[in-house]
């Protein structure tokens, strides 16, 4: 804003091109902020500039349209963001042809807002039409990495929306090969990677491949491990989900002794005390986990005072798409 500041003291009411790059700093800075609305009126001003100073197809006239529209997703304007995205696509399809990864971006921006206005239809057609585009300039892209990066969270936003579709098996192959692209470029511990993992679980889980699931859930569990550099209430949380997956398997005597062996882990930790929220949670999961192996085994007639706890499969099911990483 400083920057914005000088700009406008130096060129007065006159529209500058760097009044417009300035405005349009300002207006993302403010969107990563949260700030919607000072966003969304900033990022008008310099579209307003950039279309008087460098004409209708230029291409950060493209830029700022991408950013407003991204903006009126946020605030809900679906129809008004939709014809901003819309307006940076023909830009960015004019000026660098139909099979760049500027307009996958754009694209996956237009897939984001049909997420957010809840039409998984379009949605996934749009990060589809992306994927194709990143699979296509991969090889001769300047920056494979990036390009990587940006195809793996294509894959990952098209296996959600299957997920949410119920398309399970479709999701398992796109999460399947988010993974593979994941861990090369990211390494095995990497949050995305255990997010992947997550949803891959999840989509086996809801496909019956509980053996295939519980592998993600104990991959998930040594990645979280490996990142945070203990055992956090995180890890609980996919313990749970393996132990819900061992009583489906019927399995349970093997989910005792897993939980058993991480709650002697956690109390030899002389940095943990008998009292963090680690070992509470692993010793009520026990706990429960005991009783409802006596209910089953002997049919108990006394039932726990507690109700059952809750042990959810829920995934991340929201949209991985990172927006600070993007070009538009």
């Amino acid at each position: 804003e400083a920057i914005l500041n000088a700009q406008t003291e130096r060129f007065g009411s006159e529209e500058h091109s760097s009044v417009g790059a300035a405005l349009h700093n300002v207006g993302v800075v403010r969107l990563r902020m949260g700030d919607h609305l000072i966003a969304e009126v900033v990022l008008l001003r310099a579209a307003t500039i950039r279309r008087n100073v460098l004409g209708t197809d230029h291409l950060d006239l493209a830029a700022t349209m991408a950013k407003l529209g991204s903006v009126r997703t946020a605030l809900q304007k679906f129809d008004e963001g939709m014809k901003d995205l819309r307006d940076a696509l023909r830009i960015t399809r004019k000026v660098l042809g139909r099979n760049h990864r500027t307009v996958a971006q754009v694209l996956c921006h237009i897939a984001c807002l049909y997420f957010e206005a809840d039409e998984m239809f379009s949605a996934q057609a749009n990060f589809e039409d992306a994927l194709d585009i990143y699979r296509n300039v991969f090889q001769v892209d300047s920056d494979r990495d990036a390009c990587m990066a940006q195809m793996t969270e294509t894959l990952c936003n098209i296996g959600s929306i299957q997920n949410k579709r119920k398309n399970f098996s479709g999701a398992i192959e796109s999460f399947k090969e988010a993974l593979d692209l994941q861990r090369g470029i990211m390494g095995h511990d990497h949050p995305r990677v255990i997010a992947s993992l997550d949803n891959l679980g999840y989509s086996f889980s809801k496909s019956k491949a509980y053996n295939q699931a519980l592998a993600c859930y104990k991959e998930m569990l040594n990645a979280q491990i490996s990142n945070y550099g203990s055992f956090t209430i995180e890890c609980c949380d996919t313990l749970k989900k393996q132990i819900l997956l061992y009583e489906k398997l019927k399995n349970t005597e093997v989910a005792v002794l897993a939980l058993s062996t991480h709650l002697e882990k956690a109390k030899s930790n002389d940095k943990i005390s008998l009292g963090d929220p680690v070992v509470l949670e692993l010793e009520q999961m026990l706990a429960d986990l005991k009783s409802s192996k006596s209910y089953f085994k002997w049919k108990s007639k006394n039932k726990p005072k507690k109700g059952p706890r809750d042990r959810s499969l829920d995934c991340f099911d929201r949209i991985l798409f990172d927006k600070r990483q993007a070009e538009f």
